[in-house]
C-alpha cells in the first residue's frame, strides 16, 4: 500500500513538472477555421476585401482564418498551407496574410508590407520551405507551382481584390506601358529613380550584363547604350543620376524621356508612368 502511495506521489510530481515547462509558439498550433476555397475567392470577415484562389491550388492548398486574441494588432489573419502528397496529413505553412485597420497600423511588426488601401493595410509573412523537400522531387515541383503565386509581397498583392470605394493607395510605383512593376521607385531628393532592367524590358528593350566590360547594355533594334559600372557607381551616365543598389541598376526617369524618347508622367505620390 505504501509503495502505491509513493508511486502516486512521484507521478503527481512528474506531471506537475511537465505542465510547468513553457511551450514555445512553434510547438503550438494556432486555432482557426478552415475556409471553403472551391469558389475561388474568400471574403474578408472584419475587412472589406477578397482573397483570390488560383485554380491550381484546389485540392493542393488550404486556407485557414485564424481566431485572434482580443488585443491583437491586426484584425484578420489568413494562413495558407500546402497539403498534398507527402504533406497531406501534416500541412506546410507557406504564408500568412495580416490585415490591419489603416489608422491603427504601426508598421513595426517585422512582416513585409503588401499593400495600403483606403481603410486597411496588408502585410505578409512568407516561409521558405525548400529544405523540407529533400528526396521529394515530385512533391517539390507541385509545391513550387503553388508557392509561385505568393512567393513575394508583390505576388500576394495580386491575390487581393478590393471592392469599389476601398481601392489601393499607390505610392512610389513604376508603371511601364500600363503594367505595374514589382520594384518600387527610389526617391532621392526631388529625383525619382526607376529600375533600369525591369522598366526597359517592359518597354521592349533587351538588357544585358557584360561581365568582361563590367557594363550594362541596353538595346532595341539598331539602338545600343552602355553604362560602365565600378563599385556602387554607374559611370558614363552623361549627367543622368544612376545608382547600383544590391546589384540592381536604377536610373532617373528623365533618361527614358531624353534618351529613349518615351512619355513620362510623375504624380504627387511619386508614381512614375512611362509609355512608348
Amino acid at each position: 500500500m505504501m509503495k502505491k502511495k509513493k508511486l502516486l506521489a512521484l507521478l503527481l510530481i512528474l506531471i506537475t513538472a511537465i505542465s510547468a515547462v513553457p511551450v514555445s509558439a512553434s510547438q503550438t498550433a494556432e486555432q482557426g477555421v478552415r475556409l471553403n476555397i472551391s469558389r475561388r475567392r474568400i471574403a474578408g470577415e472584419k475587412a472589406k476585401y477578397y482573397f483570390a484562389i488560383p485554380s491550381y491550388w484546389i485540392d493542393r492548398v488550404s486556407v485557414e482564418r485564424v481566431r485572434l486574441p482580443a488585443k491583437s494588432a491586426h484584425i484578420e489573419k489568413l494562413n495558407v498551407y500546402y497539403e498534398f502528397g507527402a504533406f497531406s496529413n501534416k500541412p506546410l505553412l507557406m504564408a500568412s496574410l495580416y490585415v490591419y485597420n489603416r489608422h491603427e497600423w504601426k508598421g513595426d511588426s517585422g512582416f513585409e508590407l503588401v499593400m495600403k488601401a483606403k481603410n486597411y493595410n496588408f502585410e505578409a509573412e512568407i516561409f521558405n520551405n525548400n529544405s523540407r523537400f529533400a528526396g521529394l522531387d515530385a512533391d517539390k515541383r507541385v509545391y513550387d507551382r503553388c508557392f509561385m503565386d505568393l512567393g513575394t509581397p508583390f505576388r500576394v498583392k495580386g491575390l487581393i481584390e478590393m471592392p469599389d470605394g476601398e481601392g489601393e493607395i499607390v505610392e512610389n510605383t513604376v508603371f511601364a506601358n500600363g503594367i505595374e512593376l514589382e520594384t518600387k521607385v527610389l526617391v532621392s531628393g526631388s529625383v525619382c529613380l526607376v529600375p533600369l532592367r525591369e522598366t526597359a524590358e517592359m518597354l521592349g528593350y533587351t538588357v544585358k550584363w557584360l561581365q568582361k566590360e563590367s557594363a550594362v547594355e541596353l538595346s532595341f533594334d539598331k539602338f545600343t547604350d552602355k553604362f560602365k559600372v565600378r563599385g556602387d557607381m554607374v559611370k558614363d551616365n552623361r549627367g543622368f543620376d544612376m545608382r547600383l543598389i544590391n546589384g540592381k541598376t536604377y536610373v532617373t526617369s528623365a533618361y527614358f524621356f531624353r534618351i529613349l524618347g518615351k512619355s513620362i508622367d510623375i504624380d504627387r505620390s511619386n508614381n512614375v508612368y512611362i509609355s512608348k
